[in-house]
């Protein structure tokens, strides 16, 4: 309790947040440094070699990015807003996806960031109560540490990644054709949010409902 009270140890970034990227500046960062990013993008991009196409055809965000690049002045605009080049892939096809799944990136960002949100206000009343408790000497002592649990469960709150996880699952669900890869997300998560153990595929399975 006392590095909660006095230290800040465990909650650096609670205590001074303007001086660490945002939560969601650093999941991408995370997915970026990560392995599994690259296997999600060869996953979604491997070809149905009996059929023609994709393996996993895309039915969501990468059609219309597609139609987009298909699209001369279009393409040129859109283009130059992402800053991609396309001669970095195949095709077009190939293209699209790889932005869909930045775009699915982005909005895990931003969920996490609107997560953290929710729950810094709380976690700073309870500190505070915990703080002044604890400063008010050992008569105080039970109601600070009891202050001290409250802001915990809400800093696991702010970091928890379920909401993430359950995202994820369901974003590769509807975007490629009822695509589903537990340890992949297990996977992606563990890297964007530095999870240490590393998330369980059973755990991706059991919060993405497969």
């Amino acid at each position: 309790m006392a590095d909660l009270i006095n230290n800040d140890t465990p909650v650096a970034f609670f205590a001074h947040p303007r001086k660490l990227a945002s939560p969601g500046r650093q999941l991408i960062d995370g997915v970026l440094s990560g392995c599994a990013l690259d296997r999600l993008l060869r996953l979604i991009q491997k070809h149905n070699h009996r059929c023609g196409g994709f393996r996993y055809p895309s039915s969501g965000d990468a059609v219309w990015i597609l139609a987009v690049l298909r699209h001369p002045p279009a393409r040129r605009d859109f283009l130059q807003l992402t800053r991609v080049s396309p001669d970095s892939f195949r095709s077009d096809e190939d293209c699209a996806r790889a932005l869909s799944v930045g775009w699915m990136i982005g909005n895990l960002a931003t969920r996490l960031d609107a997560q953290f949100n929710k729950w810094f206000g709380p976690f700073c009343h309870e500190r505070h109560m915990a703080q002044t408790l604890h400063a008010m000497g050992a008569d105080y002592e039970e109601d600070a540490r009891r202050h001290v649990w409250k802001a915990m469960a809400h800093l696991e709150a702010a970091w928890s990644a379920d909401d993430i996880v359950r995202y994820a699952g369901w974003w590769l669900e509807m975007e490629f054709s009822g695509l589903r890869a537990p340890r992949l997300v297990a996977e992606l998560v563990s890297d964007a949010l530095g999870l240490t153990p590393r998330m369980k595929e059973r755990r991706a399975r059991y919060l993405c409902g497969w």
